[in-house]
């Protein structure tokens, strides 16, 4: 009782010195804009203002007149006028606002005109103006479909696709490794060799416009493969895009997963050049191990299992670089059991294959294709699924083309082996024969898949190396929101959130509908919206104990809306409202300290399970900000 009460009081002392304190956050914002000339002119004539848009150079020029002769009188003089744009991905946005100075009355015979100028990237957008009089009357025109070609375009039309422009960038091991990249949606893969500190960069012209995921994953000089990280993007024509950051979980491996009790098990792997990795080994007991990797990010673990005990572990790796200011996600998660016995080795001949036999015909003479030891004396089934055409599907039932062949017998089954969203494989329930395999009730995601073959004589074929095929479920109209909390600990991948999703009418404050939602760690939630009325909304996002967001206005067509709360201003979402009132002052602060090393949720900001200094730290750094609702 009394710890409770002294918290409270040093929380209060500390909500006083705040308010007494001034001070001082500046916040710069960045913009670019960059591509040709563009040469584009729509006029629209409404009863009574006029307005024309023409484009020159990158510059979107706005113009707005009155034509006092034909109005036969004089207007209200003009207070303000706002231009919406919307690019190919459906995200709107507002690239200036200006409040002219008031346009006094004229002689009947003039046109009174002001024009606006806004620096766009060639491309094609919808655009919606509003001027406001002095009567406070809306004159709005639009939507109006806009095409801004860059220099030399010629006025013809633009390519639906490919005419996209990526760089990578991303930290992975040291050379000998290599990055490999998949893109499901256009069947896109690159293998990248990194540098000698671990750097890798990829530019590529090569992929579709839209939006969709690449998947990255490293594979060490012994070939082992870290566990894929999705990152989404979104790609318009002749807009050049980059995703910088992409830093790649280490590799891991173990000499041995069953162990008895006193021997020592080797954990290596991968990580970043001479950083350090810290090792987690979490069951029963609980241990960490911290090792510097070599200048090839090699490293290595010696657990002895006296010191953890018998049990069932789970083995985890993170890599930080050498500086200290990168941290990966974590790697794969291997499974450790420490026995007091080792199970029964496999008996060759008992019919049952288990591991080290590749194979068990029930006896033990060679020359069968089973060995007297079971091992595979002759090749392999094999087989192969072929790439869907298109990959991008919009139902939940496929049909996939296959072949299977094998050297002894016949193929007496084929079985299918999925991957959902960089989710490890399962096998699909059921086995095929003949040469289509036929996928029910998939949900939407990116897949990869692949296929094992088995033949009359009980051999099997082995698992690839890379999927057979990839593609893109997309059957359910969705809106796939997109937020990043900020200062999570680690950085990547530990982007998970609750949140309510509110949905208003542009420009009014009228909630058409409310969504409570939580995002994954990958920062992405996916709601239905089938029932969704198609037109513009305006999107308020207001994450757990994080200032709500606003994105203006993205219209909504009946298919899936990306609703990326990443654009505009600031790219995370701020943190620091522990007393929900979309306003951080020396409450939240006091909160915040009244649950210093609890497990609050609310006032663990930056999500490491505990509150600590480096929450309170993030309430100090946006005192007095507030959320785009208030």
């Amino acid at each position: 009782m009394f710890s409770v009460h002294l918290r409270r009081i040093i929380g209060l002392l500390l909500w006083v010195v705040v308010l007494s304190t001034p001070f001082l956050f500046l916040e710069n914002v960045f913009a670019q804009s960059s591509g040709g000339n563009a040469d584009i002119s729509i006029s629209v004539r409404t009863p009574v203002p006029q307005f024309s848009l023409s484009g020159v150079s990158n510059q979107l020029q706005v113009r707005w007149n009155w034509d006092f002769i034909s109005l036969g009188y004089f207007p209200p003089p003009i207070t303000e006028m706002r231009i919406e744009l919307s690019d190919d991905f459906l995200n709107y946005y507002n690239p200036s606002q200006f409040s002219p100075t008031p346009i006094p009355p004229v002689p009947s015979s003039a046109v009174s005109d002001f024009l606006a100028t806004y620096t766009v990237v060639p491309g094609t957008y919808t655009a919606q103006i509003t001027v406001v009089d002095g009567n406070d009357f809306d004159y709005v025109v639009g939507p109006i479909i806009i095409t801004v070609l860059p220099s030399g375009g010629g006025g013809g039309e633009r390519p639906s696709h490919f005419n996209t422009d990526l760089t990578v960038n991303g930290l992975a091991y040291p050379s000998p490794s290599t990055v490999v990249i998949f893109n499901y949606n256009s069947v896109f893969q690159a293998n990248i060799v990194p540098d000698s500190l671990g750097n890798f960069n990829l530019h590529t012209t090569s992929l579709p416009e839209g939006s969709a995921s690449l998947s990255f994953s490293a594979q060490d000089p012994d070939g082992v493969l870290s566990v894929p990280l999705m990152i989404p993007y979104s790609l318009l024509a002749n807009n050049p895009a980059t995703l910088n950051g992409i830093n790649l979980p280490p590799t891991i491996s173990l000499d041995q997963s069953v162990v008895v009790i006193e021997e020592t098990v080797l954990v290596r792997g991968y990580g970043y050049k001479s950083g350090n990795v810290s090792l987690s080994v979490d069951g029963p007991t609980s241990r960490a191990y911290l090792v510097q990797a070599s200048a090839s990010g090699a490293w290595q673990v010696s657990i002895n299992t006296t010191d953890i005990g018998l049990g069932t572990y789970d083995v985890v790796a993170v890599s930080s670089s050498q500086d200290e200011v990168i941290t990966s996600p974590s790697s794969e998660q291997l499974v450790l059991q420490v026995t007091s016995t080792l199970p029964a080795a496999p008996t060759c001949g008992d019919g049952t294959i288990a591991s080290p036999e590749q194979c068990d015909d029930g006896n033990t003479v060679s020359g069968d294709g089973c060995s007297a030891t079971c091992q595979n004396e002759r090749e392999l089934p094999q087989s192969h699924i072929d790439q869907p055409s298109p990959s991008v599907l919009s139902v939940s039932d496929i049909d996939l083309s296959f072949t299977a062949s094998t050297p002894q017998g016949s193929i007496t089954s084929v079985l299918v082996y999925y991957s959902r969203n960089g989710a490890p494989y399962v096998q699909y329930p059921g086995t095929f024969s003949g040469s289509t395999a036929q996928l029910t009730g998939l949900t939407d995601g990116d897949y990869e898949v692949y296929s094992i073959a088995r033949d009359s004589t009980g051999a099997e074929e082995l698992p690839p190396t890379f999927a057979d095929a990839t593609f893109h479920i997309d059957a359910v109209v969705e809106l796939n929101v997109l937020a990043y909390p900020e200062k999570r600990s680690p950085r990547q991948g530990n982007w998970a959130m609750p949140a309510s999703l509110t949905l208003y009418q542009p420009g009014t404050r009228t909630a058409l509908q409310q969504y409570d939602i939580s995002t994954d760690n990958q920062g992405r939630a996916d709601i239905p919206a089938a029932g969704l009325t198609q037109q513009n909304y305006t999107f308020l996002l207001k994450g757990n104990s994080y200032l709500s967001k606003r994105l203006e206005s993205p219209l909504f067509r009946g298919v899936d809306l990306l609703v990326d709360f990443s654009f505009g201003g600031t790219f995370f979402l701020l943190g620091g409202d522990v007393r929900p009132d979309d306003y951080i002052n020396g409450l939240d602060l006091s909160a915040a300290v009244i649950r210093l090393y609890s497990a609050f949720a609310d006032a663990d900001l930056n999500h490491d399970g505990f509150v600590n200094g480096m929450d309170l730290s993030i309430v100090v750094a946006n005192l007095f900000k507030s959320g785009d609702g208030v």
